[in-house]
């Protein structure tokens, strides 16, 4: 805004969030190129022989480890970004979007910015697990330990019967940065949907222990716990007035 001297607002911070994991993707693979084709450049100059081409590597685990870690990053701020576009406010029978009262949610430009922000929920919201899901299930029980290194850090925490833990995870994340927003906004409705949804997590998550450490399972058990005692406290003290 300060570049192009004016305001930007909602829809192009909207835009710029939605783009975020691609730019990062892309940012990651630049890397990955320049770092191996420099390798690649000096095995040839040393006359050496090297086994994988630049495709090859770009595939390495180490690639794949950098952008699930990118996207883990990036996945509250995308879900919320896009959620947030659905947040309108009715002020003497019109309708402004919360998070920038300057744009009307009942107008033919609002159609534009509903559309993009519904592209991002589909495939942050609900693509994205079931990405997950789909990944660990081929891979973290291959026999090729390449393959099982790729998705490495969505599933060497779990017991492997629980590969998929990090989509649940993700899920819990979700409803309760995102999803949240929309339900019952500035009532006790919105802190008792909280509440619950830490509960039925916590509970999940009790009777799975999908942890393969005891310190690290005891660790989110203490997290969960201690999110739900914020949760039943706000709705305790909250004014209802």
């Amino acid at each position: 805004e300060c570049i192009v001297g004016h305001r930007l607002g909602f829809f192009y911070e909207l835009c710029a969030t939605l783009t975020l994991p691609l730019i990062s993707f892309l940012v990651i693979m630049l890397m990955a190129v320049l770092l191996y084709g420099w390798e690649l450049h000096a095995a040839r100059n040393s006359r050496q022989q090297h086994e994988d081409t630049l495709l090859q590597m770009l595939n390495r685990p180490q690639v794949w480890t950098l952008n699930i870690l990118a996207w883990l990053v990036l996945f509250p701020s995308v879900t919320r970004k896009s959620l947030e576009a659905f947040d309108c406010v009715d002020l003497l029978g019109i309708t402004y979007l919360r998070a920038d009262p300057a744009i009307r949610c009942d107008d033919d430009q609002s159609e534009v910015m509903f559309a993009i922000a519904a592209g991002g929920v589909v495939y942050s919201c609900v693509l994205a697990p079931l990405v997950v899901i789909w990944q660990t299930t081929r891979k973290h029980s291959s026999p090729e330990r390449v393959s099982r290194a790729r998705v490495a850090l969505l599933t060497y925490s779990y017991k492997d019967r629980y590969h998929y833990w990090e989509a649940v995870d993700l899920t819990r994340k979700m409803l309760l940065t995102s999803v949240v927003l929309l339900v019952g906004t500035d009532t006790i409705l919105q802190v008792w949907f909280a509440a619950a949804t830490g509960l039925a997590f916590l509970v999940i998550y009790l009777a799975f222990a999908p942890y393969r450490d005891e310190a690290a399972s005891r660790i989110q058990l203490a997290a969960l716990v201690q999110l739900e005692f914020t949760y039943m406290t706000a709705a305790l003290f909250f004014d209802r007035k």
